[in-house]
């Protein structure tokens, strides 16, 4: 099948009448990247056009968004089934002058036309650029290329890592998910404290804290805008909790709660600042977690996946037998309250 010969279009990609915007992403984006190989521009159609366009087609989406998909695969028989409790999928097939970009839901559709301009066309998506070649004939032989994942998590930490992030714009962060998604990870990982959120789960706990400033606010707009973006790209976006160190206000609002003291690892020449932090097993503990992971759903928006670190992270002034004990409270305990919250939540150690 000829996609491009001599730096001119040979094909059309069809689009179906109820193409997501993931779908239309791809088509788009499909569209822009054989132009940078071959300099050639294909137009983008629907599907109720598919009758007035003569010569080759691209086909993208699934069974249930495009109905020349669905003809195709009553046809042929190839494509996946729509899954998105399965690992993703990438789902690609050549007969004749038609090309099928599909996939097992959302994304892998997505991941699908990005396998094919890898491995198919030599384009590789990196952090500081993609690597092009110029190629004005583009051809693909018949073939299927239906290929699950080997992993269903495949995540990254964004904004590398706790200074880096601080100071990219939302334009910067998204194209850092661009080439996330084009490299088919799923989840990524917000690597920041949050002031704004943890200052309104203060707040909400009755706790007097510094005021949310209008830099904390300018923050929190602009990754509530990625977390969007984010979500639109079938990305699953991690939360990082917030430190377990409680502040004399806390304390105050606090007192009957149980506190073992401890600090972060640091030089071991260095004088000790021994902070109290809640015993996990507190229910105090539990309101602050589930506070926060309530702020943080309803500031940024839904997120299932959530990191924390353990007190093993810490220096803990405290007894092995004590500690031993904390460190199993705390998964026990971190897990049951962000659960709570969001039923179907995955929570992973961070450390």
């Amino acid at each position: 099948m000829k996609l491009t010969h001599a730096g001119n279009a040979c094909c059309t990609i069809l689009l179906g009448d109820n193409a997501t915007w993931l779908e239309t992403h791809t088509a788009r984006e499909l569209r822009d990247y054989i132009q940078k190989l071959s300099g050639a521009v294909l137009i983008i159609a629907s599907e109720e056009a598919a009758g007035s366009i003569p010569g080759a087609k691209i086909l993208i989406g699934r069974r249930e968004t495009n109905g020349l998909v669905r003809e195709f695969d009553v046809q042929y028989g190839v494509l996946p089934e729509t899954s998105e409790t399965e690992n993703d999928c990438v789902a690609i097939a050549v007969r004749g002058d038609t090309l099928v970009i599909s996939g097992s839901n959302d994304r892998s559709v997505h991941y699908s036309a990005c396998h094919l301009l890898e491995t198919q066309f030599g384009i590789g998506f990196y952090f500081d650029g993609d690597s092009i070649p110029h190629v004005p004939d583009l051809e693909l032989p018949e073939m299927t290329l239906v290929e699950r994942s080997a992993f269903r998590f495949r995540h990254t930490v964004g904004q590398w890592v706790y200074n880096f992030g601080a100071f990219l714009n939302v334009e910067e962060r998204k194209r850092e998910l661009d080439m996330y998604a084009r490299n088919k990870i799923n989840s990524y990982r917000f690597y920041s404290w949050n002031s704004y959120v943890r200052k309104r789960t203060l707040q909400k706990m009755g706790v007097k804290t510094e005021p949310i400033t209008a830099g904390d606010i300018r923050r929190m707009e602009i990754q509530r805008e990625v977390a969007e973006y984010a979500r639109s790209l079938g990305i699953e976006t991690m939360v990082q909790m917030m430190i377990q160190e409680t502040s004399l206000e806390f304390r105050k609002v606090y007192p009957e709660a149980r506190y073992f003291g401890c600090e972060w690892v640091k030089d071991d020449n260095a004088e000790p600042e021994t902070v109290p932090c809640l015993y996990p097993d507190d229910p105090v503990y539990k309101k602050l977690v589930k506070t926060f992971v309530e702020t943080w759903i309803e500031t940024y928006g839904p997120s299932r996946h959530f990191s924390a670190c353990p007190p093993s992270e810490h220096h803990i002034s405290t007894g092995v037998e004590d500690f031993i004990q904390s460190s199993i409270d705390f998964a026990k305990y971190t897990y049951e309250a962000v659960r709570e919250v969001v039923p179907d939540a995955r929570f992973f150690f961070d450390g």
